[in-house]
Parts: structure tokens; C-alpha cells; sequence
């Protein structure tokens, strides 16, 4: 009879029971704000150009470059505080040299709005040939959206430092090659071999 009753015991007793899950917790979530600053370019320039709808009568041309990146590329960002923009849908930068058309260079908008106006910029890629050529230029005029930029008589000054800072810049700076080895060559088919010495490069 004890056998019997044992029996009757529900299975559930026996089983283990399962723990039920711990309720999930929200952690507040903290932010943080990082200002996204541009890399400073290793090397600038500025030239200031008369506009006469300019808030201040004046543009900018502004021209950057890292020659230890890029041993070509110059950028050209050209502005000016005004009432309202203008350059923002023109697609070409001219400019020309001596009075010759050199370079006609793809535009960018690059727009700022202002208190009271916008600063009507827009920016092109030139390269460190095209602003060799405007340093040594009698005369250099650009042109945007049919406005004549001609550029100042001191801009030339400023050109040819910047084209000077970027050759040095762009110069190599790690170890020296090692040199060359004498080449042997034989004078004729039956004498023999000799050193020379290869020639010096310039």
C-alpha cells in the first residue's frame, strides 16, 4: 500500500524547474558630440580680386595643395560675400594667360549662407603646372559665369612662392639611393672586359 501511494506523486514535483528570465533594464544612452574638422592643407595661398556686387567690393581666390599626398593637384576655391549667389550654376572655371585661353576647369558649388547674404564660392581642381604659368604670366584673367576676375599685380609674387613651397614640399625625404654600379662593358670581342663609369645625372 506505502508502494502505491508513492505512485500517485504527479511527475511535475520531480521535474526541475526552470528559472523565469530577469526582466530586461534600459540603460540610458549617452552621446557625445565630436566636432568633423577638415585636415589643414600643408600648404595655402590667397589672393584677393576685385568684384564690384561684392559685399566689400572684393573676392578671394584661396589655392591649397599637401604635395606629400599629391604631387599635382592644387585646390582652387573661389568666393565672395554677396547679397545673392550667382556662380552656383555655372559649371566651368576659364582662365586665361597673356591673353590666351589656358585652362578651362570643371566647377563645384559650394555655397554658404550668411547673416544678411551668402558667400557665393565655388571650387576647382588646377594643377601645379596651371599655377606655374599664371606665376609667370604678364596678365592672368578668370572668368565665371561671364564676370572678368583679372588678377592682381602682386598675385604673381604670391604664385611663385606658393609654386616654390610646393616643389620643396613635394621633395623626397627618405634615404638616398644607393649608387650606381660601374657598368662592364668590352671594348672588343676579343679584348678584355673594362669598368666605365656611368655617366652623372644632371
Amino acid at each position: 500500500m506505502n508502494h502505491a501511494r508513492f505512485a500517485l506523486v504527479p511527475l511535475l514535483l520531480l521535474l526541475p524547474q526552470q528559472t523565469p528570465p530577469a526582466p530586461r533594464v534600459s540603460l540610458p544612452v549617452e552621446w557625445t558630440l565630436v566636432a568633423v574638422v577638415p585636415p589643414t592643407p600643408a600648404l595655402s595661398t590667397g589672393i584677393a580680386l576685385e568684384l564690384s556686387r561684392a559685399a566689400l567690393g572684393r573676392g578671394h581666390l584661396d589655392l591649397s595643395a599637401d604635395p606629400g599626398v599629391d604631387h599635382v593637384r592644387v585646390h582652387a576655391l573661389l568666393g565672395a560675400a554677396v547679397s545673392s549667389p550667382r556662380w552656383q550654376a555655372c559649371q566651368d572655371l576659364f582662365i586665361s594667360i597673356d591673353g590666351q585661353a589656358r585652362r578651362r576647369a570643371r566647377l563645384r558649388p559650394a555655397l554658404v549662407r550668411m547673416p544678411g547674404g551668402v558667400y557665393d564660392a565655388v571650387t576647382a581642381d588646377l594643377t601645379i603646372l596651371d599655377v606655374r604659368a599664371m606665376a609667370r604670366a604678364q596678365s592672368v584673367r578668370l572668368e565665371v559665369c561671364g564676370e572678368q576676375l583679372p588678377l592682381p599685380g602682386d598675385a604673381s609674387a604670391r604664385l611663385a612662392d606658393f609654386v616654390e613651397r610646393f616643389y620643396r614640399l613635394g621633395e623626397f625625404q627618405g634615404p638616398a639611393p644607393p649608387a650606381p654600379l660601374p657598368l662592364v662593358v668590352p671594348i672588343e670581342d676579343d679584348a678584355p672586359a673594362v669598368a666605365v663609369e656611368p655617366p652623372t645625372p644632371a
